[in-house]
């Protein structure tokens, strides 16, 4: 409760922040929460930061602690005929899965066979709180064949091929592979930072992270990198 009334008072000083609406939604989303608070930080998020996608899940799962299920199967499934990514499209069914099998059992429950479930929470928070009340981005998990490296972006070039990010790293400028703009994730843990990405010099928050998927070995000499990217992820402001 504790931090849950710490977000609360941010939130009201600092509206424009999308991180602490995101975990002031989540904390809402557990049993002593509130599902319509929960709901309305998840949009205020999302509408701050609309590059996190990933948010629609937390939005739905606000719908569903108000046992709104099919407004939350209209959230995942708009999103669903959008995408084409093979991976969101898989987490989205997944998600639906479970939200048909929360209704089931809250069913279940309310025809007194089973004890009431526990309210759905989504996946883990973008954002936690430290000792000191900060908040402490939780980045992107990096799966298995995937290499993230820190980076200062110079450009997104775009061409029949796709986009090709061009940033600066330790290692000197790097060109990584062509890459469906549809198929990388951009994400943010900024609050002053929303909107459309655009090709050519880059002229947003200079420092990412970016996450790529090479495919076989790397080739000598001068040759391009072959893969995919898979997300840029822009960190907080130092500030």
């Amino acid at each position: 409760i504790k931090a849950r009334d710490l977000l609360t008072r941010a939130t009201a000083l600092e509206p424009k922040r999308a991180t602490a609406h995101e975990l002031l939604a989540r904390l809402h989303l557990r049993r002593d929460g509130d599902g319509r608070l929960a709901e309305f930080h998840a949009r205020t998020a999302l509408s701050l930061a609309p590059t996190r996608i990933d948010m629609l899940f937390v939005v739905a799962d606000a719908l569903v602690r108000q046992e709104k299920y099919g407004d939350a199967r209209n959230t995942l499934g708009a999103f669903l005929a959008r995408t084409t990514d093979k991976n969101r499209r898989d987490s989205i069914r997944a998600h639906l899965g479970r939200v048909a099998e929360y209704e089931r059992r809250v069913k279940a429950a309310r025809d007194g066979r089973t004890a009431l479930p526990p309210p759905p929470v989504a996946g883990d928070p973008s954002t936690a709180a430290d000792a000191g009340g900060q908040l402490m981005p939780v980045y992107r998990v990096v799966q298995d064949g995937e290499t993230r490296v820190d980076a200062t972006m110079v450009a997104l070039e775009c061409g029949p091929r796709g986009v090709v990010v061009v940033a600066d790293t330790g290692n000197g400028r790097m060109r990584f592979p062509p890459t469906d703009f549809a198929r990388i994730e951009f994400i943010t843990y900024r609050s002053d930072l929303g909107g459309d990405v655009s090709c050519g010099p880059w002229k947003g928050p200079a420092q990412v992270m970016i996450t790529w998927r090479p495919s076989g070995p790397p080739q000598p000499g001068p040759a391009p990198l072959q893969g995919t990217v898979v997300a840029i992820e822009f960190p907080p402001s130092p500030h």
